[in-house]
């Protein structure tokens, strides 16, 4: 019976036994080995998903500009300074704990965030909303020509030519004294 007991004491603190802590930010990579730190494999799937993060316009812009080689050297110059804190124990610092709870605690709730949006976001609803908001992106516009005048009398004159169907821009074009509208029939551009 003694001997049971002692063997139930040690299995019992055995499992009691403080497991190792996880290292923050060790997961299971995969893809293509896009290069290596300290003999450690960086693997495409890390590129991808901060890729996936860039908006899809950026990400163009990127592409055209050839930056998104410099994405891969970014990670690898990330890796490096993560095993570096790594190696120096600054995972350990209640400080550094902290933050990293808290950095895990906003990427959750920004994965929430986008979840719920994603759902809830179809093209009709899009469209529909932006249908019932189309004054706020409509940009009025207005024509605007004149004819300037030295005197009053030529003005009650072209009214009269005016009001009897002339042509306006002709009229513009043959009286105003504005250099600017002459050629273009008295239209004032960007209004």
């Amino acid at each position: 019976m003694r001997l049971l007991s002692l063997i139930t004491l040690l299995v019992i603190g055995c499992d009691e036994q403080a497991a190792e802590p996880a290292v923050p930010g060790e997961y299971t990579a995969s893809g293509p080995v896009i290069g290596q730190v300290n003999g450690q494999p960086v693997h495409q799937d890390m590129v991808d998903v901060l890729l996936e993060r860039i908006p899809a316009a950026q990400k163009q812009q990127m592409e055209q500009m050839g930056q998104l080689d410099q994405i891969a050297d970014q990670i690898l110059l990330t890796e490096a300074l993560y095993q570096s804190a790594i190696e120096e124990g600054l995972h350990q610092d209640p400080a550094i704990q902290t933050a990293i709870a808290l950095a895990a605690r906003n990427a959750l709730a920004d994965a929430v965030i986008s979840k719920r949006v994603e759902a809830q976001l179809t093209d009709e609803k899009i469209q529909t909303w932006y249908t019932e908001h189309l004054v706020q992106f409509a940009q009025p516009q207005v024509k605007l020509s004149h004819i300037i005048l030295q005197d009053k009398a030529k003005a009650d004159e072209l009214k009269v030519q005016l009001d009897g169907g002339a042509d306006f821009a002709q009229l513009a074009t043959e009286n105003t004294i504005d250099p600017r509208t002459k050629a273009t029939g008295g239209k004032l551009d960007n209004w």
